[in-house]
């Protein structure tokens, strides 16, 4: 049977949509570990999966058709929405590494959704019985990566009808809140506790997950160990970022109530700019081009070191999550006056004029190209915090070549 392809009308309304071509697409999941395992010559899951080559427009799934495979995108890009061809609802543009029709599979429910190939697109199919396997592999996949991925779209659903009964409570406190800033001061305070509860449950699991991997480091066989590094690589890296995250979000909750005190040092600004930028950049050294640029004899400063050394990786990270394909990143460091200037540049879609304040508040999404939200502010906002604490400040300029954005933090010399 021939694959379904839409209409050329249909497929361009629905490009029209997409992000383009050299953007990078937002991912909470990467399954790049697993399409790696999957493909290597000794996997005893290759022949569990089949490669399919997919053409701009070809329908991979359509929503309501019974759901019996799953697929791994080895590279091209796909689109994920509901509804009919010609008026599609937009769920989300999943790309190189993603995991997609899982739920049916592991719920024996219809599909929920139509996905179709954006461009050539290549794919790992299995069925249940590559379901089944991959559930039973050793320890890194033996974790039921599978099932956690399940439980966590269950759990979202949950929240969200979690969330609407709580939107319906809280729309009987609202109308007894005396004024519109206890209001407010009343929806900060149950979206701090939520964001508590949910960082704090994060925190165990997470710290048992990067424990397992390295004790899987000194266990596993050096053959093996050696031959598995960039799986290690990958779960580290991941496991790492998030790790930030949630240290950024209570870190974030102890500033803004006044509980987090400075552990001042001597610190080497070029020495420190020079070993975070070189570890958070150099495993993207192949996809992204960076450069470092410090001052000879740049005099030293008076900081917290950690938390500085967090601010130029939150930093870093927001340039590498918005800069494309074989972009550029520079890292620059200036004596201006009595104060140093870190210079972050990225060539990403940048950030509108009027948008760059409210970027470094808690929980803010500013829209980017194309409406691509440019993160959760979290990050930002753990920088604005840390460096006004060292009475220094943080900004956003365009970057210099008109293309992308310039983020700028300054410190004083002395405090």
């Amino acid at each position: 049977m021939n694959p379904a392809i839409m209409s050329e009308a249909d497929f361009k309304s629905l490009q029209a949509l997409a992000p383009g071509p050299h953007e990078k697409l937002p991912s909470d999941l990467d399954f790049s570990f697993l399409r790696v395992y999957i493909e290597s010559d000794n996997s005893p899951m290759k022949d569990m999966f089949h490669v399919r080559h997919c053409v701009p427009g070809e329908v991979i799934m359509l929503e309501g058709e019974k759901g019996n495979e799953i697929f791994i995108i080895r590279f091209g890009r796909v689109a994920i929405f509901r509804g009919e061809f010609n008026a599609p609802v937009i769920l989300s543009f999943r790309g190189a590494g993603d995991m997609i029709g899982e739920m049916a599979v592991l719920e024996k429910k219809p599909r929920s959704a139509t996905v179709v190939a954006l461009e050539a697109t290549d794919l790992l199919v299995t069925g249940q019985a590559g379901l089944t396997s991959m559930l039973n592999q050793p320890p890194f996949l033996g974790l039921n990566m599978l099932e956690m991925l399940s439980q966590r779209l269950r759990k979202m659903d949950e929240t969200h009808s979690q969330e609407a009964v709580v939107t319906r409570a809280l729309s009987g406190q609202v109308e007894e809140l005396e004024s519109e800033k206890s209001h407010l001061m009343e929806l900060e305070r149950l979206r701090q506790e939520t964001t508590d509860l949910i960082v704090h449950d994060l925190r165990n699991p997470l710290s048992s997950i990067m424990a397992t991997i390295k004790l899987l480091e000194k266990v596993l066989p050096r053959d093996i160990s050696t031959e598995s590094r960039e799986l290690v690589d990958i779960a580290l890296t991941a496991s790492g970022r998030m790790q930030r995250l949630v240290d950024s979000m209570l870190e974030i909750s102890r500033m803004q109530a006044g509980k987090s005190e400075l552990n001042l040092s001597v610190v080497d600004l070029e020495a420190l700019v020079r070993r975070v930028t070189d570890t958070v950049l150099r495993p993207y050294c192949n996809d992204i081009h960076y450069t470092v640029t410090i001052p000879p004899d740049l005099p030293y400063i008076e900081a917290d070191r950690d938390r500085l050394e967090r601010v130029l990786v939150n930093m870093l990270d927001n340039a590498i999550k918005h800069s494309p394909s074989q972009g550029s990143i520079s890292v620059d460091v200036w004596l201006v006056e009595s104060a140093l200037q870190v210079r972050v540049t990225d060539a990403g879609p940048g950030i509108p004029i009027e948008e760059r304040q409210r970027i470094f508040e808690r929980f803010a999404q500013v829209a980017g190209e194309k409406g691509k939200r440019r993160g959760f502010g979290l990050g930002l906002s753990y920088c604005k915090l840390a460096l006004e604490a060292h009475g220094g400040a943080i900004w956003v300029e365009s970057a210099p070549e008109g293309s992308g954005s310039c983020f700028v933090f300054q410190l004083p010399l002395r405090r």
